[in-house]
């Protein structure tokens, strides 16, 4: 995971936007294992949220699966195998308890070894008390 602060990074393989927050999941066949790179929201009482979230694809020939999960379910599944390729997830109205989460997620889509991955993320929640 980073994020960009001191402006835009362009350079033929990658390119950030500055102040986006990148996300990449790991495919490492010789530990045997897929990592995925989540950012978790906890709701810190009975909520009513908007949920949306943007995946776009930022680094040359990236290969990745995107997801997002409500209290551990997936509710959105996609994958990106071209920079610059947009996926969007929206739910006008989702009820969290307190405890409940709200994961968004980045891996490897089948690489099982070092791949392009970056992936920026764009997520809102919008929430009021029940």
């Amino acid at each position: 995971m980073a994020k960009t602060i001191y402006g835009p990074c362009m350079d033929g393989n990658v390119d950030f936007e500055m102040n986006e927050l990148i996300l990449h999941g790991i495919g490492n066949g010789m530990v045997g294992f897929n990592a995925y790179a989540h950012v978790v929201f906890t709701a810190p009482e009975n909520l009513t949220c908007s949920v949306t979230a943007t995946f776009i694809g930022r680094q040359v020939d990236i290969n990745v699966d995107v997801h997002v999960l409500l209290k551990g379910n997936p509710v959105f599944n996609s994958t990106i195998t071209e920079d610059g390729v947009v996926r969007e997830y929206l739910n006008p109205a989702v009820s969290l308890d307190a405890g409940d989460t709200v994961s968004f997620a980045v891996g490897p889509h089948q690489q099982f070894g070092l791949h392009p991955g970056n992936t920026a993320l764009e997520a809102v929640l919008d929430c009021y008390p029940d």
